[in-house]
């Protein structure tokens, strides 16, 4: 079976695409169009209500930059007057896969090896960034008292 990708062919015998219907290629840019639309990149307003969405969340300044926290822990902390970059927590384990990614690095004055910088929120697609957050706020809850984890769960 061969198939015409929309290619205009010298010989007429080789065409195999009726053409009442959508062409082969039709069908790959819708694919690549739906494959766009699920690797969204969130932009700041919606990053924020998505922050403020996980339970128990607050948000303050400090050191002039932005801070999500929990329980005054802070779990996502964003430099909203330079370059949008923002830091989260992450597992120590993930941490070199992380930051051999163009985008990432080990974030500066936080502790080493457990917090990481993102340049800006187009490095992460939509999905990962929101479970990065989630994992992020994870690890910051999973420090304080059971009681206050209780609150929480």
């Amino acid at each position: 079976m061969r198939l015409d990708f929309g290619l205009k062919t010298q010989d007429s015998r080789l065409k195999t695409h009726d053409s009442r219907l959508p062409t082969p290629d039709f069908f790959f840019y819708l694919w690549a169009f739906s494959f766009t639309l699920s690797a969204q990149i969130m932009d700041i307003e919606s990053f924020r209500e998505y922050c403020l969405s996980l339970p128990g969340t607050t948000e303050g300044m400090k050191w002039d930059h932005l801070c999500f926290m929990i329980e005054e822990k802070i779990y996502v902390i964003i430099a909203i007057d330079s370059d949008g970059s923002f830091s989260i927590k992450c597992n120590p384990d993930d941490f070199d896969a992380l930051t051999a990614r163009d985008g990432i690095q080990q974030a500066y004055h936080m502790a080493k090896r457990q917090w990481i910088q993102i340049a800006s929120l187009d490095v992460l697609n939509d999905k990962e960034l929101k479970s990065r957050v989630a994992d992020s706020r994870a690890m910051v809850l999973a420090k304080l008292p059971k009681k206050t984890q209780a609150k929480y769960a």
